[in-house]
């Protein structure tokens, strides 16, 4: 009778069969990714050459990636700059690095573009601020609008909350500038607060086209304003009309708070001749 030979061991260095090629530490298959960067965020621009020290959240966020000594990392500062060094130390409350590189990020859009949005519920909030700094929207305004459900507290920490989210982004699209999440304001201290000159342009249902509203629109800066799940009163909508606002259709269907905003931006862009290549505005 026949027996079955047990499979033989594979020698150091083999693999079995159905198994993937072993790699040799330290060295990567020909064809597989790269490891992704690894980036981090600091709040002044550093000089080139000298340590820095990173604490706090990205200190965190630092430990969370098993950064060790002599790794490689990006660091951006949220004024255009990316640079690149390593890692020189690692401490209970933060690590040091040493930057060797400097990128000059382009900015884009080439306008100036501030999205006033009437406050939402926590998550929706979230994602606007998200898409918003993914669009390259400079500055978001949580508006205090009579129709909003969501009221902010006092104590600031959905304001850190926003920052963080502005900064994820940062650093997750490759953006040169940091989105600036302001605290909540009013709807008349919005507009006094808009940059001269600009152009207004306000989500409504029975709006115009975006691309009617773009006739006569120069290289100024862009308000948008949208509303919050109850959309905007007729007291505000008469401000707004005061304020010489263009008021944009978003197609057929009744859009969320945030579709709306997100669309809002997508469709200046568009209509603006913004859509291009990024603009080399440092």
């Amino acid at each position: 009778m026949k027996r079955n030979r047990p499979p033989r061991r594979a020698r150091p260095g083999e693999n079995r069969a159905g198994e993937e090629p072993r790699v040799a530490e330290g060295e990567r298959s020909a064809g597989s990714p790269s490891p992704p960067e690894q980036v981090l965020y600091l709040d002044t621009p550093p000089v080139l050459g000298e340590e820095v020290q990173v604490e706090g959240a990205e200190a965190q966020h630092a430990r969370s990636l098993r950064l060790r000594t002599g790794d490689p990392v990006h660091v951006v500062d949220g004024r255009g700059g990316r640079y690149r060094g390593r890692v020189t130390a690692l401490g209970k409350h933060g690590i040091r690095l040493r930057l060797d590189a400097e990128e000059r990020l382009r900015v884009w859009p080439a306008r100036e573009i501030w999205l006033g949005a009437g406050v939402l519920r926590s998550t929706r909030m979230d994602f606007l601020i998200e898409k918003a700094s993914e669009l390259g929207v400079t500055r978001l305004v949580p508006l205090l609008l009579q129709y909003c459900v969501a009221r902010p507290h006092e104590d600031g920490a959905k304001q850190e909350r926003w920052h963080r989210l502005a900064v994820e982004s940062l650093k997750q699209s490759r953006r040169a500038r940091l989105l600036e999440v302001t605290p909540p304001m009013g709807l008349e201290e919005f507009l006094g607060a808009l940059p001269s000159p600009h152009a207004l342009w306000v989500a409504d249902p029975a709006g115009s086209a975006p691309a009617k509203a773009a006739m006569g629109v120069g290289t100024e800066a862009l308000a948008l304003v949208v509303g919050p799940e109850g959309g905007i009163s007729g007291a505000e909508h008469g401000v707004l009309q005061r304020a010489g606002a263009r008021f944009v259709g978003l197609g057929g269907h009744r859009l969320r708070a945030e579709t709306a905003a997100v669309t809002l931006v997508a469709a200046a862009l568009t209509a603006l001749g913004e859509m291009g290549a990024g603009s080399s505005r440092i």
